[in-house]
């Protein structure tokens, strides 16, 4: 399995808990709240935005964990950090549309580089049913159908857009600087449907299954109980024909705005060429 597939997935993966942080149903207001309540509460109002920008932070460790067994597992570490922004478009039927723009950088350890490293920067477009993508380091631009619109309808159908109560194993809340930290531990196996669902949408897996670990799941609210971070620690096991890859990344998504988000799209997006096999993921 190449890096670059399983920087893919992780992309996927994401994506998908970046979105997980602004989505949900209405949630009464209460004197006093749950955990799970606080939570879902930050998170409707995040839903409520027109548009809403996150800053991204990732540290992932890899290792292959060879079937044979005769060769010493590779170990990778890697920084994926970057900007994110999530915007809606009004549509006459009633069901939102969605922009998206991701800026993401990712740092991956090369032994022949002058610095022992390389990073490459790649951005992200979703608009009018393509995700646009801008590889500036390899000099490539390509596009790639996708509804966003479905997905995101596909996990509202299937809860894809909330941390649902029953996924919850334990749960706390402590007073913290002005605010409130709450802390969870989500179930790795329900959490695991909603990876392979969501990111069935935006990567072929077809080759690949991947299962999570419980995953502890911490959100940071302010005095006025909206969600201003959350970090996560994702374990998970990636596994294609003979080949297992241990995946641990820690994550962290800080809110930056709520009012007045935009996406500048560039004026060439008309000049990508259209592709029905994602190079990430080619073999």
């Amino acid at each position: 399995m190449k890096i670059k597939k399983l920087l893919s997935l992780g992309l996927a993966a994401t994506m998908l808990l970046a979105l997980t942080a602004c989505g949900g149903e209405d949630t009464q207001q209460k004197p006093e709240l749950t955990p799970y309540e606080l939570v879902k509460q930050g998170s409707d109002r995040l839903d409520a935005m027109d548009g809403v920008a996150y800053e991204l932070t990732t540290q992932i460790t890899m290792d292959d964990n060879l079937t044979a067994g005769t060769e010493t597992p590779t170990v990778i570490y890697m920084d994926m950090d970057g900007t994110m922004k999530q915007v809606k478009v009004p549509s006459d039927d009633g069901i939102n549309d969605y922009q998206l723009y991701f800026d993401m950088s990712m740092t991956v350890p090369v032994l022949e580089a002058p610095e022992g490293e390389i990073t490459t920067n790649m951005l992200m477009y979703y608009t009018d049913g393509y995700m646009y993508y801008n590889i500036p380091d390899y000099d490539q631009k390509y596009k790639m159908a996708m509804d966003m619109t479905d997905a995101m309808a596909e996990m509202q159908g299937t809860n894809l857009d909330e941390i649902e109560e029953d996924m919850i194993l334990d749960s706390s809340v402590t007073e913290r600087d002005g605010g409130k930290m709450v802390k969870m531990t989500l179930d790795g196996s329900k959490m695991t449907n909603l990876i392979d669902e969501y990111a069935a949408n935006v990567v072929d897996t077809a080759d690949e299954q991947m299962v999570l670990q419980d995953m502890p799941y911490t959100v940071y609210l302010d005095a006025d109980n909206n969600i201003t971070a959350i970090e996560m620690e994702l374990k998970m096991t990636a596994c294609a024909a003979e080949e297992t890859v241990n995946i641990d990344m820690d994550m962290r998504i800080d809110v930056t705005e709520t009012e007045g988000v935009t996406i500048d799209f560039p004026n060439d997006l008309d000049t990508y060429p259209e592709l029905m096999v994602d190079p990430l993921m080619a073999n």
